[in-house]
């Protein structure tokens, strides 16, 4: 595909001044200046989501503003039904994202004993042009502690409490300035509170941004619209 997907710009009307890389992995520069990555020679970013940004209606449900931590607090047995129980975040995807690429969600928290604390995560996918979804997908995922040998994140049980990663697997979106909307509890029943910093998505970036404002690039081998 990465192959395909350079020569075909490489061949096309739009020029480009160089290209740094091999066969299927490269950077270039397009004749109007533009940096775009190929194949593999792609970077990653984080778009992040400000929890305490969040209103939350009511301190009788189990997500609480903690002032003095200046983190949200999510007690145990958080509930869909209960709307206090529930922490929203809206992203849009940024100019910079790879087409038909992946978001990874993340929350960073602080894990106090060695259990496997349970987020559940809602989204949905709003694109422009189009009827608003309605429908929402749910991902449940375990704070297992240590966590998830292929992050390179390994910690002594000893260092208890620690600063925590929760990984929510990936949700594809095909564009850009496309809002990824998400909904968040806690859904355990672990006797324990638990101090959230932020969540962020991690995603794959090919270009520095988009060639125009609503076109990802001018050539039809390489255009994205929102």
């Amino acid at each position: 595909m990465a192959d395909r997907e350079l020569r075909n710009i490489l061949n096309s009307g739009e020029l480009t001044r160089s290209k740094v890389g091999g066969v299927n992995n490269a950077i270039i520069v397009r004749e109007g200046g533009q940096v775009q990555r190929i194949g593999e020679a792609t970077v990653w970013d984080d778009l992040r989501g400000n929890l305490l940004a969040m209103k939350l209606t009511t301190t009788q449900g189990a997500v609480d503003l903690n002032i003095d931590e200046n983190t949200v607090t999510f007690q145990p047995n958080g509930s869909w039904g209960d709307e206090n129980d529930i922490v929203g975040v809206n992203i849009q995807t940024p100019h910079s994202m790879k087409k038909n690429s992946y978001l990874h969600p993340h929350l960073h928290f602080q894990q106090i004993l060695d259990e496997a604390y349970t987020f559940e995560l809602k989204y949905r996918i709003q694109i422009l042009g189009v009827a608003p979804v309605v429908a929402w997908t749910t991902i449940i995922a375990n704070a297992v502690y240590p966590p998830i040998v292929d992050l390179g994140l390994l910690y002594d049980p000893a260092t208890l409490p620690v600063n925590q990663i929760l990984e929510f697997g990936q949700i594809q979106v095909d564009g850009f300035s496309t809002a990824v909307q998400f909904q968040l509890i806690r859904s355990d029943n672990i006797a324990t509170d638990l101090e959230a910093y932020f969540f962020d998505c991690h995603y794959e970036m090919d270009t520095e941004g988009s060639g125009r404002e609503y076109v990802k690039f001018d050539t039809t081998t390489t255009t994205t619209t929102t």
